[in-house]
C-alpha cells in the first residue's frame, strides 16, 4: 500500500493519541468542551448580519431589490462572516426543486422536512436536539416561515455508508417529504485508501458506486422533494491536506446530477490552518464528531445557502424562462454516470420486521441487543460471540416485479464491520429458495473504524425463503463476534452483479 493510502488511518491514529494524552476519551468530549470552550454556552457565539451581502444575490441589473422579503428570509444572524458562507457554496446546481419547497412555504403550507447521514447526523458530541445541525436548519425554516404542521424526521444511521441506506431507502424516507438535508462524506469517505479498496480507481469502487445508486433513488421519488448536501469535514479524520479524503469524487457525482451543496472544508479549512479563535480543530471538533459550535457552523452554512434561495424564489416569483427542450431536458434524469450503475428497487427488514422473521426453534446462541451510544437512534440487531452458532431467518423473496417469477434476486445481508473482535460467518439457503450463499466471510477490516457492510448473494424466489447465518470457527482477530442488523432483498437485478460487488466490498 502506496503511502498516501495509509494518511486517513495515521491521521484519526494521530488523533487519537492526541485525545488520550490529554485524557479525554470521545465519550467525555462534552465535558471538555464545557470546561474548556468559551463558546460552551453557544448564545455567546459571534454573529453576522447577513443584510450586507444581499443586493448581489439573485438579482438581475434593474430588479427591485425586495428589501421585505430580504428582511425576511435574512432575519436570522448566522455565527459565519459572508465571506465563509461565499466560500462554503460547492455547487449552486439546479435550483427548480428548492424554489418550489420555498413557492409552498411562502403560500403558508406545511413542509416536511427529513434529515439523512450518519452519527453526525444523528448528534454525536451534541447534547441536546437543538445543538444537531439539521435540527438547527428544520429550527430556522419554522421560525422564518411558521406552521403548526411542519414536521421534522431525523432519518441518521451511526456508522453506515450511503451504499446500506439507498438499499433500504423505503425503511428511511416517509411519504411525504418535500426537503431531503444529507451527509455522508464522512462516512463514504476513507475507504478508497485503507485495506482492500487501495489499488482501485477512487470512483470505481463499491461506495462511489453505492452513493450514486442512493442519490438516484432520491432524485426519483415521486415526491420530487428538494434535495441539499452538506459535505462535512475533520481534517484529522479525513487527512490535513485540502484535496485528501474523498469530498472531491462523492461532488463529482453531486455535480453530475446538479445537486446543490454546501462544503464545510472550503469554508473552515484556512481558518482551521491557521488555528484562528473558535476555529481550530480541538475547538469544533472531538474524534470523528463536531461538538456542539462544529455542529452550530454546519447548521449556518446550510441555512444560508437556504436564505439564498428563499430570497430567490421571491425575487422569482411569476417568472418562467421560455427555454427549448434541449434546455429543459437537462432536469430528467440522466444515465448513471458510473457505467450500468443503475439503481435498484429493494426492501429491507431491520429492526422489529427482522427479529420477527427469526425460526426460533433452528436458532440458538444469538441474541437481540442495541450497541447504539445514542439513545434516540438505536443500533438493534443479532449478535453471538461464539463460533458454532446458527440463526434461521424465514423471508418473502418473491420479487414481484421480474418478467420471470422463477429468476433470481439479489439478496445482501447488513452486518457489522470492524478492525476487533469481529469473527467470520456463512449463509446458505435452507428451505424454499436456493442460493450459492456465502462460505466464508469475515467480518474484520484493518482500517481502525467500526462500520455497517453489506455482503450479497443471489437467491431464487419464495414466497418462504430460509436463510441460516452461522458463525464459524476462522477468525483473524482471535476473537469471534458477528452481528447482523438488515437483510436486502432487491429486484430487476441480474445475478451476476453479486460477485462485482462482494469483490468491490470486501475491504
Amino acid at each position: 500500500m502506496a503511502a498516501a493510502a495509509h494518511l486517513p488511518v495515521l491521521c484519526t491514529l494521530f488523533l487519537a493519541v492526541i485525545m488520550l494524552a490529554a485524557g479525554i476519551h470521545e465519550d467525555d468530549c462534552l465535558e471538555y468542551f464545557a470546561a474548556n470552550s468559551e463558546y460552551a454556552d453557544l448564545s455567546k457565539v459571534p454573529t453576522y448580519s447577513r443584510m450586507i451581502g444581499y443586493k448581489r444575490r439573485s438579482i438581475a441589473p434593474g430588479r427591485n431589490l425586495h428589501l421585505d422579503a430580504a428582511q425576511h428570509v435574512f432575519a436570522q444572524h448566522l455565527s459565519l462572516p459572508e465571506v465563509v458562507l461565499e466560500r462554503s457554496v460547492s455547487n449552486l446546481g439546479d435550483s427548480v426543486r428548492l424554489r418550489n419547497f420555498f413557492h409552498k412555504l411562502r403560500a403558508g403550507q406545511p413542509v416536511s422536512v427529513v434529515a439523512m447521514g450518519g452519527s453526525i447526523t444523528c448528534g454525536g458530541n451534541t447534547r441536546s436536539e437543538d445543538e444537531q445541525w439539521s435540527y438547527g436548519v428544520f429550527h430556522w425554516i419554522n421560525s422564518t416561515f411558521p406552521h403548526t404542521n411542519h414536521t421534522y424526521l431525523n432519518s441518521c444511521k451511526p456508522a453506515t455508508p450511503s451504499m446500506v441506506v439507498g438499499a433500504c431507502l423505503r425503511d428511511y424516507i416517509p411519504d411525504q417529504v418535500d426537503l431531503v438535508l444529507f451527509e455522508y462524506t464522512v462516512n463514504d469517505d476513507d475507504w478508497t485508501t485503507s485495506g482492500g479498496l487501495s489499488g482501485l480507481p477512487v470512483m470505481e469502487n463499491e461506495y462511489r458506486r453505492g452513493f450514486e445508486r442512493y442519490l438516484r433513488k432520491l432524485l426519483k421519488l415521486p415526491q420530487w422533494p428538494a434535495l441539499l448536501y452538506l459535505h462535512v469535514w475533520q481534517s484529522a479524520y479525513m487527512g490535513p491536506k485540502f484535496w485528501t479524503g474523498g469530498e472531491m469524487q462523492i461532488e463529482s457525482i453531486l455535480q453530475y446530477y446538479s445537486v446543490p451543496t454546501v462544503s464545510a472544508r472550503n469554508a473552515l479549512y484556512e481558518l482551521a490552518a491557521r488555528n484562528a479563535t473558535g476555529f481550530s480543530e480541538e475547538e469544533v471538533h472531538c474524534g470523528v464528531h463536531p461538538n456542539p459550535l462544529g455542529h452550530r457552523y454546519y447548521a449556518d452554512m446550510m441555512i444560508a445557502t437556504l436564505q439564498d434561495h428563499a430570497y430567490a424564489a421571491y425575487a422569482q416569483a411569476g417568472e418562467q424562462d421560455e427555454l427549448p427542450p434541449m434546455f429543459t431536458d437537462l432536469r430528467n434524469l440522466p444515465e448513471p454516470m458510473l457505467e450500468e450503475n443503475w439503481e435498484m428497487e429493494s426492501a429491507c427488514l431491520s429492526g422489529e420486521p427482522l427479529r420477527d422473521a427469526v425460526v426460533p426453534k433452528q436458532s440458538q446462541g444469538w441474541e437481540w441487543v442495541n450497541e447504539g451510544k445514542y439513545g434516540l437512534h438505536p443500533k438493534w440487531g443479532f449478535r453471538t460471540m461464539d463460533p458454532g452458532t446458527s440463526i434461521t431467518l424465514q423471508v418473502d423473496s418473491m420479487s414481484g416485479r421480474l418478467g420471470d417469477p422463477k429468476g433470481e434476486i439479489l439478496m445482501g445481508l447488513g452486518y457489522l464491520g470492524s478492525y476487533q473482535h469481529m469473527g467470520s460467518f456463512s449463509v446458505e439457503c435452507r428451505a424454499g429458495c436456493t442460493c450459492e450463499g456465502i462460505s466464508n466471510h469475515s467480518a474484520s477490516h484493518k482500517s481502525p473504524s467500526s462500520y455497517q457492510k453489506m455482503v450479497y448473494f443471489a437467491a431464487t424466489q419464495a414466497k418462504k425463503c430460509q436463510l441460516r447465518i452461522s458463525s464459524l470457527q476462522y477468525t483473524e482477530s482471535g476473537e469471534h463476534k458477528v452481528k447482523f442488523d438488515t437483510l436486502m432483498v432487491a429486484t430487476g437485478i441480474s445475478s451476476k452483479w453479486v460477485g462485482q460487488m462482494n469483490s468491490m466490498f470486501d475491504a
